[in-house]
C-alpha cells in the first residue's frame, strides 16, 4: 500500500443530512506531519502497518523519530506542522528542524533574555495594591 492508495472516506450524511464525523488520522515522519487522512474508522488507522520509531516513556507517546500516527480530531492540523512527544500539534512559527523531546509544541523560540531593570535611587515606586473604593452604608441615607 502506497500513500497515494490512501484517501478520505467519501462524507456520509445521517437522515436529517448532516455529515457524521470521521476521525482525522495525522502520520507523523521525524516529528512532522507527513499526511492527514480523514476516515468513519474511529479504531484503527488507515496506514497499514507503521515502522513505530523509538519511544521515550518520559518525554511521551509519540516517538519523534521514524514514523507513527496520532488522531488529530478537533485540531486545526495541517501537513508540515510539527508535533510534540505528548502528541501536540503546532504550526513551525518558522522553526526550520523538528520539536526534540521535552520541547512543547505550543512553544515557540526563546526570545532574547532582558536584564532586569533598578529603579532609580530617590525614584517613588508606585503602590502595588490596588486602590479600595471606600464602602458606604447606604441604609442610613435621609
Amino acid at each position: 500500500m502506497t500513500m497515494d492508495d490512501i484517501k478520505d472516506d467519501d462524507v456520509r450524511h445521517n437522515a436529517a443530512g448532516v455529515a457524521l464525523p470521521r476521525a482525522h488520522w495525522a502520520l507523523v515522519r521525524d516529528g512532522v506531519v507527513a499526511a492527514i487522512v480523514r476516515t468513519y474508522d474511529h479504531v484503527r488507522h488507515p496506514f497499514g502497518e507503521i515502522a513505530q520509531g523509538p519511544i521515550d516513556v518520559q518525554q511521551g507517546h509519540v516517538a519523534l523519530e521514524g514514523e507513527h500516527v496520532i488522531r488529530v480530531d478537533g485540531t486545526d492540523a495541517a501537513i508540515g506542522n510539527l508535533v510534540d512527544a505528548k502528541g501536540n500539534v503546532t504550526p513551525s512559527e518558522g522553526r526550520t528542524r523538528a520539536l526534540v523531546p521535552g520541547e512543547a509544541a505550543y512553544r515557540g523560540p526563546e526570545g532574547d533574555q532582558v536584564a532586569p531593570v533598578a529603579p532609580d535611587e530617590g525614584a517613588e515606586v508606585a503602590a502595588t495594591e490596588p486602590a479600595t473604593p471606600a464602602l458606604t452604608d447606604d441604609s442610613k441615607a435621609d
